[in-house]
């Protein structure tokens, strides 16, 4: 059987490992120059550092199990992550239930009621309840409005924006359930899987065709699928999109308009990453540290260098600052020069020391569809599509879980298994 699996990000070669390991014959296509989607890495000392930050949680078993089998878990570490809170100016440890019970700028007793309600979460096996609950009310009915004011709204509005009073409750739990004080990485970097995967589908004589944009996804008599990408027209018996919706959309002209009505009602937030090199250290013993103040263009600054040694990476001191604008937003459109300008100043204000002569290199990272808005009505696609044999697993099929590499390698082994059982 030939099967065609559109996207090369971690999903799309987790998938066509399974498949090839079927024995079925596969072919993937990937628009971008490298492989991995938002997992990709470049190189730096002897390793490799991923564009977008990353990690593992201890209970992320399906990812830790793949990584195994592949070969690669004696480069399995589990780490201490230390989390810091950035408020009124200041940095706040916030790791456990002891930084909370610090957290000064909350009265005590909603410090209490903060750690007692985010227990609950964390020891709540099943959180289906929680679907048609917006994040907001919860948050506010049981552990407060000064708390939800301080602790939660900065980050639901940072990732979501105006959509941030429609996320589901559900989201927002299985956050909170699936973190752990320990996180788990890989020496070297995450490069390694993407590399391993594409060894082991090219090992069994599949093709992985990078820098290649497809023109049309096309049903054909016979429940057949033609892919046309660069002028040429390829038939296959089954075919797989893990791309954005919208672009499933938009490379695909015989979709149902019903259907693709149903598919548009998902939005997404973009993903803005700065991968910033360092001369010397930003933040102290702190990995990731949280923005509480909304009048900052920045959401989230990840010290990876306070996670694993500068030592990794050519004793270079390496930070990532993250946001997730809407698609629309200025800072988008921003030339790199100007964007990390604007990211000094707002460095600045966390650590006054910062200057821009200690950036010795910077990467950019955009990507216009990296987050769905997961709201409280929100309908999760069927892999199946109204077109035979055309399929669909893309991240906003991942629920009610945040999307992730663990989250691709459940995805994968369930559309692989439905795809065996349909031949």
């Amino acid at each position: 059987m030939k099967i065609g699996i559109i996207g090369a990000g971690i999903g799309g070669l987790i998938l066509g490992y399974y498949l090839s390991q079927k024995g079925y014959e596969i072919t993937i296509w990937e628009e971008n120059k490298e492989a991995g989607g938002l997992l990709r890495g470049i190189p730096i000392g002897n390793s490799f550092i991923e564009g977008y930050y990353h990690h593992l949680f201890t209970k992320d078993h399906e990812a830790i199990n793949l990584i195994k089998k592949l070969g690669l878990g004696e480069k399995i570490l589990f780490l201490n992550g230390k989390i810091g809170i950035y408020y009124g100016n200041k940095i706040y440890p916030f790791t456990g239930a002891l930084d909370l019970l610090r957290f000064s700028p909350l009265p005590f007793v909603d410090r209490w009621r903060c750690g007692l309600f985010t227990l609950y979460l964390k020891l709540l096996k099943n959180g289906q309840y929680l679907k048609e609950i917006t994040a907001v009310g919860w948050l506010k009915k049981y552990m407060g409005e000064k708390v939800y004011k301080v602790i939660w709204q900065p980050l639901l509005e940072g990732k979501f924006g105006e959509e941030a009073p429609k996320i589901s409750m559900i989201w927002l739990w299985n956050r909170i359930y699936r973190r752990g004080e320990k996180l788990v990485y890989l020496h070297d970097g995450f490069q390694q899987l993407i590399t391993r995967l594409k060894e082991k589908i090219e090992g069994e004589n599949g093709t992985i065709l990078i820098d290649t944009k497809i023109n049309n996804i096309k049903e054909l008599p016979k429940n057949k699928i033609e892919v046309s990408y660069n002028n040429i027209l390829h038939i296959f018996d089954k075919v797989i999109v893990t791309t954005s919706i919208p672009e499933f959309i938009r490379n695909t002209k015989d979709l149902p308009e019903k259907y693709t009505r149903t598919l548009r009602e998902i939005k997404y937030r973009s993903g803005l990453c700065v991968l910033l090199f360092l001369k010397k250290k930003f933040l102290e013993n702190v990995y990731w540290l949280n923005i509480h103040d909304q009048k900052m263009q920045i959401l989230s600054v990840v010290e990876q260098t306070n996670f694993m040694k500068p030592q990794d990476y050519g004793n270079k001191h390496v930070l990532y600052v993250g946001n997730y604008p809407d698609s629309i937003d200025n800072i988008l459109k921003m030339s790199d020069q100007e964007l990390v300008r604007v990211i000094t100043k707002e460095l600045k204000k966390i650590n006054k020391d910062f200057e821009e002569k200690s950036i010795e290199s910077y990467y950019v990272f955009r990507d216009k569809e990296a987050q769905p808005v997961v709201t409280t009505n929100y309908a999760v696609p069927d892999f199946h599509t109204p077109i035979k044999n055309l399929y669909l697993m893309t991240m906003a099929q991942i629920y009610p879980e945040d999307r992730g590499i663990n989250q691709a390698v459940k995805m994968a082994k369930q559309l692989a298994l439905i795809i065996k059982n349909e031949k």
